[in-house]
């Protein structure tokens, strides 16, 4: 591709020395260049160690706690802003990109400025059968993508697409913002879309590109209480932050409805259930002053971001760059 657009691959690394090297390896392979970041959550698997030895020319921020998948994304995208980058691709650690997938995206971003965040179709890990989280989404917002029969637009638009596999453009970051860190997991994404969407862009998948990323066989059932409520949180959490009613109002709902729910799922026998509903109510009774204070910075231009000069991030300083949020995570 010809005056190429500069672009920066994040990857967001915990105890993942099982997928990182094909992670890394298909940024390798990939058919247009891109700087790559690791930014490492403190693993414990040596993670770190194999982008250090295999990988020399990643770019590796070693976090000496665990910052959650939020928050150190944006480590990693203060870091590609500030070295210009036009685009930045977040790409998980259990995610891998086909040969082509960059070039595509490339080519319809330049096409569709308009389009904050793209997506490549999210394929099984090992194989070109759909992704199953990732075809919830599309069948839910674009259903045309999934009738074989049809001959396939360049580009459909949806309200969301898990962030496993997003190439966001940097216009519309600088003015959206990063993730908000209040979010630990679950809720980051969602969260981030809608604002892009309400800057003024659009999310889109780009059907010529194909990435392949792991399917998670857990469901609800066999899932912890403390990760259930780490998904409940994050439901109530982005409720109490974007409605548009007053703060009484906004307080008293959400109670009510968690008290409903808690009491519903109390009476079925669904013990795990209530009990994760009241961890993740009471979570948000602890940082109430905080999510009142997210809602207001998610107002400003750039916010969450924190876009340091070009080199900037490193171990030595991480924690001075870290402590500058004026938001913290919620500790779940």
């Amino acid at each position: 591709m010809q005056n190429q657009p500069t672009i920066a691959t994040v990857i967001v690394t915990y105890n993942a020395r099982e997928y990182i090297g094909k992670c890394i390896d298909s940024l390798y392979k990939s058919s247009v260049s891109t700087a790559i970041i690791v930014v490492d959550n403190n693993s414990s698997d040596g993670t770190d160690q194999i982008v250090q030895n295999n990988f020399p020319e990643v770019k590796l921020i070693q976090s000496s706690v665990n910052l959650g998948f939020g928050k150190a994304n944006n480590i990693g995208i203060n870091w590609a802003l500030a070295n210009q980058a036009e685009f930045v691709f977040l790409l998980n650690q259990d995610a891998w990109l086909e040969e082509d997938a960059l070039s595509e995206m490339l080519a319809v971003a330049a096409a569709n400025p308009d389009y904050g965040i793209l997506s490549p179709l999210h394929l099984q890990y090992d194989s070109q059968s759909w992704h199953q989280g990732f075809h919830r989404y599309v069948k839910l917002f674009a259903p045309a993508l999934l009738e074989a029969e049809t001959e396939l637009s360049t580009i459909y638009e949806v309200n969301f697409v898990p962030a496993a596999l997003w190439m966001m453009n940097s216009t519309a970051l600088k003015k959206a913002g990063g993730f908000d860190p209040i979010y630990f997991m679950y809720g980051e994404d969602d969260d981030l879309a809608a604002r892009i969407r309400a800057a003024g862009f659009k999310v889109g998948v780009a059907s010529s590109a194909k990435g392949h990323h792991m399917e998670k066989s857990i469901s609800d059932r066999g899932i912890s209480v403390k990760r259930l409520a780490a998904k409940y949180f994050g439901h109530y959490t982005a409720v109490l932050k974007h409605s548009k009613h007053n703060v009484i109002y906004r307080y008293l709902s959400i109670t009510k409805s968690v008290i409903q729910d808690i009491l519903t799922h109390s009476s079925r026998g669904s013990h795990k259930e209530a009990k994760a509903r009241i961890l993740a109510f009471w979570n948000i009774l602890q940082i109430i002053p905080k999510i009142e204070l997210s809602r207001q910075k998610i107002c400003c231009e750039g916010a969450f971001l924190n876009i340091v000069s070009a080199g900037a991030i490193d171990r030595e300083n991480l924690d001075r760059i870290l402590a500058s949020d004026s938001v913290a995570g919620a500790d779940r």
